[in-house]
């Protein structure tokens, strides 16, 4: 199993760095980076400046050796920016591919980044989401969708009785939005993994 503690450790003593340098080169105090050390859960975007710093790959730090024994990583990509507010244009084609354990990617079919705030304190702007494709959702799942030719994170609501579908957002103050008979509207699938990817 992967020790990613360990190889900042590693890393870092490689390059010649102190505690102190590697935390002030990341714009983080040096507390903070000492916890990563000692095992503390970092985010994405916090551990790929560090692999940025110590000139390794982002995926070095999940690539140990039994782990490749078990093809336990998986590469999924990363589609255009998804809206978490009021919708922007339909996913586009993958920019890039992102390496991850099996344990942490799940049953991901892609990845694919919030804009937007409506879906806080749960989803913040920024966050990468993994998404499995899959064209049916329980009611109160969180998914994506493509409503009208615009892409939408929201929480998927539907009625048995009234067949109604609302796609309703965490964030209080955004209006829950009623899918009505005529919308051109599909379940991209459903999301399975959220990640800070962020400081």
């Amino acid at each position: 199993m992967f020790n990613i503690s360990e190889k900042l450790k590693k890393y870092r003593n490689a390059l010649g760095l102190t505690q102190t340098e590697v935390a002030e080169k990341i714009e983080i105090t040096k507390p903070t980076y000492a916890s990563y050390e000692k095992g503390k859960d970092i985010s994405i975007g916090t551990l790929k400046k560090l692999a940025d710093l110590f000139e390794v790959s982002f995926e070095s730090f999940f690539s140990e050796e039994d782990e490749e024994k078990n093809n336990s990583m998986v590469k999924i990509p990363i589609l255009s920016d998804v809206s978490a507010g009021y919708g922007e244009e339909a996913l586009e084609e993958a920019t890039h591919w992102i390496k991850l354990p099996r344990s942490i990617a799940r049953n991901a079919t892609f990845g694919t980044f919030v804009a937007g705030d409506s879906m806080e304190p749960k989803i913040n702007d920024g966050d990468l989401l993994l998404v499995q494709d899959i064209p049916q959702l329980d009611s109160g799942e969180i998914g994506i969708f493509l409503l009208n030719e615009k892409v939408y994170c929201k929480r998927f609501h539907y009625n048995p009785i009234t067949k109604e579908m609302v796609l309703k957002s965490l964030n209080t103050n955004y209006d829950p939005i009623y899918i009505a008979k005529d919308d051109d509207f599909r379940i991209v699938g459903k999301v399975v993994g959220i990640y800070d990817y962020t400081v």
